[in-house]
Formats: structure tokens, sequence, C-alpha cells
């Protein structure tokens, strides 16, 4: 490990007693080896530790709590919420909002005259199917109504016969 890299650990793991045993090993070594770091470690102990050991615990008053309560529900509150909104204007000037805005409401425009349109060639050609079926279903009803020979008669004017 390099000394930047011991440092930080002292200052941060170390100190706090929540540093794995193979760090602790490889940072022993190092300061076994390395009479900078070892001089840091001793200097922080001796500088800033040991006198907070004995120091009796601040008591933060009610209202601090308060507000730090208050401060971590808004937080929460506003992980949970997406805005695109606030994530748009937060990369685009303003009249580029209002012109994707404006490309927005013309697409649905057109989107919605093409499914219209769709729809209604879709209830014509039903209509249409509905109305050949419905002409067909006619003429059987009036060929069944027929004497045989006119029956005959008209199958083969169909038919060309």
């Amino acid at each position: 490990m390099k000394c930047g890299e011991i440092r930080d650990i002292i200052i941060t793991e170390y100190i706090d007693n929540e540093i794995d045993a193979k760090v602790r090993g490889e940072m022993e070594l190092h300061l076994s080896i390395c009479a900078g770091c070892h001089e840091f470690k001793e200097a922080l102990l001796s500088g800033i530790v040991e006198p907070l050991r004995n120091a009796e615990p601040a008591v933060a008053p009610e209202a601090l709590w308060f507000k730090v309560r208050s401060a971590i529900e808004r937080l929460e509150k506003e992980e949970n919420s997406f805005d695109i909104g606030a994530l748009v204007s937060s990369f685009m000037p303003r009249w580029a909002n209002v012109a994707a805005m404006a490309a927005m409401v013309l697409i649905m425009s057109f989107a919605g005259n093409f499914l219209a349109h769709n729809i209604w060639e879709k209830q014509i050609q039903q209509t249409a199917q509905y109305t050949a079926e419905e002409n067909e279903t006619l003429a059987l009803a009036e060929l069944s109504d027929m004497p045989n020979a006119q029956v005959e008669k008209v199958y083969s004017n169909i038919i060309g016969g």
C-alpha cells in the first residue's frame, strides 16, 4: 500500500476500529517500515483521538433534531419523486422546452388523426362487408321463394350459360 492509502485508512477506519484483519495486517506492516506514516498515526491519536476519548458526549437540542428529521424527510420525498419537467429544464434552455412541448403536441395530433383515420377505414370496410353479406342473404331468400324454373333461369344468367 502507498502512504496516501495508509493515511486515509488511519483517518477513516483505523481510528474507529472498523478495519478488517487483512487490511490491518498490511497497514501494520507499512507502519513498521514507514516512519512518516507511523508519526502521522501517533500525532493523530495523541492530538485528536485521545483528548476526545474522555470528553463528555454533547447533547443536541431537540430543535436541531427536529430540523434534521425534517430535512431527511424532505430529501426522501425528493428521491422518491421523479419530475421529468425538472430533469428536462436542467438540460435545456426555456425556448427549447417550449419547442419540445410544441413538437409533442404536433406528434400527438398527427398520431390521433392517423389512428382516427384507420379506425374510420376499418369501420367502412366492416360496413361494406356486412352490406355484402346482407345482400347475399336477401338474394338467397328471394331465390327460395321462386319456383324452380325461375331459380334455374337466374342461376344460368349468373354463370353465363
